[in-house]
């Protein structure tokens, strides 16, 4: 286990230092996120989301796997009246947020590198002019790129502060969703002490949040028994007419 046993279970929470200072960069754009949902769907303990909603005035709606961490995360969130749910965050529906923090599990998966997988399958809940911030090892700013520009315009990619950095080597995107755009991924990343975050305040088109159990898919043998009970399958049995073919 790296790093004395800091990040368990994929687990790196965001280190204060560099916490506060994406918050200071995004505070300013942030007059269209006051009273909008932001949501975490792998919070650790809670402290990133918490501390972002204070700053941006949001209302905050969280996942976490870990038991004893969603226990923390649900007592962290709960002056602010957060939504917390303890679980697999895949086993989960979620739509019409307007800001998005991700830092997920940094390692393999069965499909391929986790950060991928957690971005492609928490983007969407993204409205548009929704706002994702996102922090992954900087090696994987290049990989996720491509699916990046294609959701929206990134208005932020910086290393974490020189404090922070070397630790896990982390970097932090902030994007806008909207129309796909073609900016090639930057060649050296700036730290956070240098970094500008500029462009008009944000503006999340206005939706509903949704976050709910997925509907569990009916396995076959249900559909075909409830269909077979159906007063429509003696009809189909008993080689009832359908009325046949009629000329146009």
């Amino acid at each position: 286990m790296r790093n004395a046993g800091v990040a368990k279970m994929g687990f790196y929470p965001t280190p204060e230092e560099s916490l506060e200072r994406i918050l200071d960069l995004l505070a300013p754009l942030s007059g269209g996120l006051f009273g909008r949902a932001a949501l975490d769907p792998c919070a650790g303990e809670g402290e990133a989301l918490r501390r972002a909603c204070e700053r941006l005035g949001l209302r905050p709606h969280a996942v976490e796997l870990d038991e004893e961490r969603a226990k923390r995360a649900k007592k962290a969130l709960a002056p602010l009246g957060g939504k917390v749910l303890q679980g697999d965050a895949f086993a989960y529906q979620a739509r019409g947020f307007a800001f998005l923090w991700l830092n997920p599990p940094y390692d393999w998966g069965e499909e391929g590198r986790l950060e991928e997988e957690w971005v492609r399958a928490f983007l969407p809940a993204l409205v548009p002019g929704g706002v994702l911030v996102l922090v992954v090892p900087e090696r994987e700013v290049a990989r996720l790129w491509p699916r990046l520009v294609a959701a929206g315009k990134v208005r932020l990619a910086a290393r974490l502060t020189r404090r922070d950095y070397p630790a896990f080597k982390q970097a932090v995107v902030v994007l806008e969703k909207g129309l796909p755009t073609r900016e090639p991924p930057p060649e050296d990343l700036p730290y956070l002490e240098e970094a500008v975050l500029e462009g008009p305040p944000f503006a999340p088109k206005w939706a509903k949040a949704h976050l709910a159990p997925r509907e569990k898919e009916e396995p076959l043998e249900v559909f075909l028994e409830r269909a077979r009970t159906s007063p429509l399958w003696e009809r189909v049995e008993g080689g009832g007419s359908l009325g046949g073919f009629r000329p146009l």
